[in-house]
Formats: structure tokens, sequence, C-alpha cells
């Protein structure tokens, strides 16, 4: 079977595993194009990619095609080997985006990490390339394009422009967000109730469950946790934070 699995892998993957000579490129972020080791280009590190499957994110044997796939595409982003118009780059950072937005869980991953770490300043490491400036413009497209602003998707796209240095894009929407009530939790005991029974309260029966879930809850941990201009923590955290007892 993981001889099949292997035989499989070598027709699919873009960097290929048809030889033990050619399994490994000579230069990190390289693709195998025609038989042999290229520098990528906009078109082959999204084929790359786009070629990932679920099981590569953890299958021992298909790691290397995991990482090599993210290597080319930051590759490049970074202009590693080679330049590329501000269009063209533009255009590479939205194909990923939409991977985020449809791809496979793989291709998800592989496409937060390409460009979360394309936009990482490396003054001492010039063989990294250079920083890619529109990732932070990706992301917050990426986030307003979530009708659920406040869902899971769109809260780790919000991550994403922290860690890209958006952070006046979260601070205006801290900003112009209202400061939520306080709210209740549940008695951690049973309490009496009017009717003389005993018994635990639900969420439901209070006035305003905690944690608040509302904008500047969500832009107010990203300023809390990577500025000092944020929302005072301690009233953040009573107010935001969900608590286990």
């Amino acid at each position: 079977m993981k001889r099949i699995m292997l035989f499989l892998l070598a027709l699919l993957s873009p960097v290929g595993l048809d030889g033990q000579d050619k399994d490994r490129p000579p230069k990190r972020g390289m693709v195998l194009e025609s038989g042999e080791w290229q520098a990528p280009t906009p078109p082959s590190a999204l084929r790359a990619v786009e070629m990932l499957t679920v099981e590569m994110l953890d299958a021992s044997e298909t790691a290397s095609n995991h990482v090599w796939a993210g290597d080319a595409a930051r590759a490049v982003l970074r202009q590693r080997y080679n330049t590329h118009s501000t269009a063209e780059l533009d255009a590479f950072a939205a194909d990923l985006i939409r991977l985020i937005r449809e791809g496979n869980e793989t291709q998800v991953h592989t496409a937060y990490s390409v460009l979360t770490r394309s936009a990482l300043e490396f003054d001492d490491a010039p063989e990294e390339g250079v920083a890619y400036p529109g990732a932070v413009d990706a992301f917050i497209g990426l986030y307003k394009s979530y009708e659920d602003r406040l869902g899971r998707e769109a809260d780790r796209a919000l991550h994403a422009v922290a860690q890209t240095g958006g952070f006046d894009y979260i601070r205006d929407l801290y900003e112009s967000s209202e400061q939520p009530p306080e709210c209740q939790w549940p008695a951690q005991r049973a309490i009496e109730y009017p009717d003389g029974e005993w018994r635990f309260q639900t969420r439901e029966e209070l006035e305003n469950p905690c944690p608040n879930v509302c904008l500047w809850c969500q832009a107010g941990a990203l300023l809390v946790i990577y500025t000092d201009d944020g929302p005072d923590e301690e009233l953040w955290s009573r107010l935001c934070e969900y608590k286990r007892y």
C-alpha cells in the first residue's frame, strides 16, 4: 500500500518523487519542471500549492511536498530568485487568498503560512529575499469577505492582519466600535428560585451572558496581545474572555 501511495504521489506532485537524485531541490524554494529544478514562477508555485492534499499535512512520506510548496510560494512573494511586478505579486497573493476560502485543509494551512511569513523582515538574511508588503492588504480583504465578521474564519483572518503588521486597521476597528455592557456568568452553585426549588442557573436565564462577542472584543484582543494601546487588559478579560470554572 505504501509503494502504491508513493507511486501516485510521484505522478501528482509538482516537486516530484521520481528518483532518489531528484527528490530534494538543490536550493530551497525551487520546483521540478520538465525534469529539472527551476526557480519558481507564480504559475508553478501556485500549481505546487494547489496539488497539496489533506493527507500531505501529516503523512511523513509526503511532508516534504507540503514544505516545498510553501517554500516555492514564499520564494515568489519574497522575490528570492526573480523580480516580479507589484501586479504579479498581488495577483499571486489573491490566488492564495482564494485557496484559503475554497481550498482543502493543507492548502489553507500552507497559504496562511506563506502570506504571513512573506511579510517578515530579515535584515540579516539577504538570502530570504525582500518582505512582501501586500500581505496585510490581502488579509484585510479576506477578513472583509466574510459575512460573519465575528466567526472563526474571520477571526483567524484578523489575527493574520495583526501578524503582518496591520495594526492601524485593527485600531480603527476597535476605536469605531462600542464597549459592550457588563455581562453575567451563571452562579457556580445551585441557588434557590422563587418557587423554592434549588438549581443551577442557565445562560438563557441571564440578562447578558458572558462573554460578550463583538467587534470591540475581537479587535481589542489583538491590541491587548500585540500592543500597549488597547483596552485595559483586566476590563477586556472581564467583558470578553471565555472562562472555564
